[in-house]
């Protein structure tokens, strides 16, 4: 099986090999579900890095006000992460089964 990485950096390649076996398996289907795994990746990172922002807000805010808000507001990212992990866990089995479906390539 091709790994992603070959896959993305070598699409060309592959294609043309898929043509010489005259394979019809789903490669725009597989960069393309790597495309979405990959912006999934950023958007859980991103959250992340808020919620880790917040905390130390949090820790450093001596207003009681301030503190509740940026509590309200964390609450909400815990939620956002479980949906984008569930997706990801999604998209990447999705990715597996498509990216197994395409040969590996002829030797020369």
């Amino acid at each position: 099986m091709l790994s992603m990485q070959m896959i993305r950096d070598h699409a060309e390649d592959v294609r043309r090999n898929l043509a010489q076996r005259h394979s019809d398996a789903p490669l725009d289907d597989a960069i393309e579900l790597d495309k979405k795994r990959r912006s999934l990746l950023v958007e859980i990172e991103q959250i992340n890095a808020k919620k880790n922002a917040a905390n130390k807000l949090i820790g450093g805010t001596k207003d009681q006000n301030e503190r509740e808000q940026l509590i309200t507001q964390q609450r909400k990212l815990p939620e956002q992460l479980t949906h984008l992990n569930e997706e990801l866990r999604m998209v990447e089995k999705d990715l597996h089964g498509v990216v197994s479906q395409i040969p590996n390539m002829v030797d020369p």
